[in-house]
């Protein structure tokens, strides 16, 4: 399974103010953003996305997985072909120093995803759209 990161998710306390310095201020193009009523999605090169969360819409899709040793609001997200090489990878993870923060389950969005943290508490979003 080759090593990717697909997603940065970030908490932003304003779409509008985040989507002016994107697209503006470092010059992402327009045609790289798409949104919902909660986030802001960027698409970059190499199938790489900076989504872009309102605090109420981060804590609905993440819940409350992060934990008090958590800082800064970033989840990191690799994407892996089925729900069974979820359960593999967090499994995985986990017997290399990881610890489990989220059991897998079906998102909303229609992903299953789990989460682990690594051993500096760097949590990971492990997900397939499978």
């Amino acid at each position: 399974m080759p090593a990717t990161l697909d997603f940065v998710s970030l908490v932003s306390a304003n779409l509008t103010f985040s989507r002016r310095f994107y697209e503006e201020g470092l010059g992402f193009p327009s045609e790289c953003f798409s949104s919902g009523p909660d986030h802001l999605k960027i698409d970059l090169e190499n199938d790489v996305s900076l989504v872009l969360y309102e605090r109420a819409g981060f804590e609905k899709q993440f819940g409350d997985i992060m934990g008090a040793s958590f800082g800064g609001g970033l989840i990191l997200t690799h994407t892996v072909p089925a729900r069974s090489d979820v359960e593999a990878l967090l499994a995985r993870a986990a017997s290399a120093g990881g610890s489990i923060a989220g059991s897998p389950v079906d998102q909303d969005w229609g992903g299953y995803a789990g989460y682990v943290k690594d051993p500096d508490g760097h949590l990971w979003e492990i997900v397939s759209e499978d």
